[in-house]
């Protein structure tokens, strides 16, 4: 199973997925303008540019 989600701006505010499969990734594909990438629940902070992509488990 595939499933796509795109946001589109200078940044989102704070989101939370509620109810995603442990088996699964996300993928994070930063285009345009780097920025502040906050993982609250892990307590990571990265700052990512354009290009780079980030992979963490869904849940």
């Amino acid at each position: 199973m595939m499933a796509m989600s795109i946001s589109t701006s200078n940044g989102t505010s704070y989101y939370y997925d509620d109810g995603d499969d442990a088996h699964f990734y996300s993928i994070i594909l930063i285009l345009g303008t780097g920025g502040l990438l906050k993982l609250l629940e892990l307590g990571y902070q990265v700052y990512v540019n354009p290009g780079d992509v980030v992979f963490f488990l869904a849940n």
